[in-house]
């Protein structure tokens, strides 16, 4: 075991996922999902907000309740992914991810381009769909050693909430596996 609990962060604004993979004895994996719409909102004087004050807004929103979530499983190291330099939503990407990463850096580990997911998948075309099925593999591996995932109560079946926490597993596990812990047997 490690001397600290292990959370993946997968920023984004329709749907943060977040894991934690609990080092405390419990042996536990716990997923979370976060959101904040960027959406154009009505100020009192009877303007909207658009543009720069919506992202912000919602960013600034997203890194409190992400820094939240966080700050419960001290002590804590976290694994986070980094937006891409360029792609369509990079401006408010790394508008949101500075924030998070200004509450919680004396806690960062490490943190993963989006890319890196496809060394994970060993495959350069990946669908989010590829991300759930890699994950719920890893997850049963965790199960059939005792480790608390959640499961579908009528059929025992491992099931992950959604895509945006399998990623923000898989950075935990891929993080594991590159720093000398057994995935394979789950000796960390």
């Amino acid at each position: 075991m490690l001397p600290y609990n292990l959370v993946g962060i997968d920023p984004s604004f329709s749907r943060t996922g977040l894991c934690c993979v609990m080092q405390d004895g419990s042996k536990r994996v716990i997923f979370h999902n976060l959101s904040h719409p960027m959406t154009g909102k009505a100020s009192a004087d009877g303007s909207v907000k658009r543009g720069f004050h919506s992202v912000f807004e919602a960013a600034f929103v997203l890194a409190n309740d992400v820094s939240s979530w966080v700050n419960q499983f001290d002590p804590v190291r976290v694994i986070m992914e980094e937006p891409l330099p360029a792609s369509s939503m990079s401006p408010a990407l790394y508008c949101l991810d500075s924030l998070i990463f200004e509450r919680i850096h004396d806690k960062v580990i490490q943190t993963y381009n989006p890319s890196t997911l496809r060394t994970i998948h060993s495959k350069r075309d990946y669908t989010k769909t590829d991300s759930v099925n890699r994950a719920t593999k890893l997850l049963e591996k965790f199960h059939a050693a005792g480790w608390g995932v959640p499961v579908v109560s009528k059929t025992n079946k491992v099931r992950p909430p959604g895509h945006d926490c399998c990623e923000a597993f898989l950075y935990i596990c891929h993080y594991l596996n590159t720093h000398g812990m057994d995935l394979k047997t789950l000796t960390f």
